[in-house]
């Protein structure tokens, strides 16, 4: 067992510096994120902290580049549209899913020209009103307000659909 061991290693350590070797180096030059929300709104704060961290692993500048306009489907267009070169990346919100049901002529198909990377987070979305407004237009879409175990009134918790 232990010379299967050793013999591995040995292996390994001789084809490392040969794929290393044929392998091209990327990225060699700065990298474009298109983010499709204005600056200093949720996704592009965390755009900027992750690709913050994600250029200096790199060692390799990346530029965010804000194309907004239409609920996101202008950046998502020109990320769509981008040569598939791996040196544009989109930080899209949960509206890239539901573009395509609200717009009908959109320049972009984003199952045929977008491929989902990684998940950067996760963030819940609530409709808060005025306390006085409970009797007002919204009151139909929720069941009464409950009192919960800690004493709060809540309307419905967990997950939900997404409604337009």
């Amino acid at each position: 067992m232990k010379r299967i061991c050793l013999t591995l290693l040995a292996i390994l350590a001789l084809a490392v510096p040969s794929t290393q070797a044929g392998a091209q180096s990327w990225p060699t030059r700065p990298i474009r994120a298109i983010v499709p929300y204005t600056a200093g709104s949720g996704t592009d704060v965390t755009a900027r902290v992750i690709l913050n961290q994600l250029s200096s692993e790199l060692g390799q500048s990346i530029v965010v580049e804000n194309r907004v306009g239409a609920e996101g489907t202008i950046g998502t267009a020109a990320a769509a549209k981008s040569d598939p070169d791996g040196y544009t990346i989109l930080v899209q919100s949960s509206a890239l899913t539901i573009a395509p049901s609200i717009y009908q002529n959109l320049t972009y198909d984003t199952a045929r020209d977008l491929t989902a990377v990684a998940l950067l987070g996760v963030s819940p979305n609530v409709l808060i009103i005025h306390q006085r407004e409970v009797s007002g237009p919204f009151t139909n879409l929720f069941t009464p307000p409950r009192l919960n175990r800690d004493h709060s009134r809540s309307r419905r918790r967990g997950l939900g659909p997404t409604r337009t």
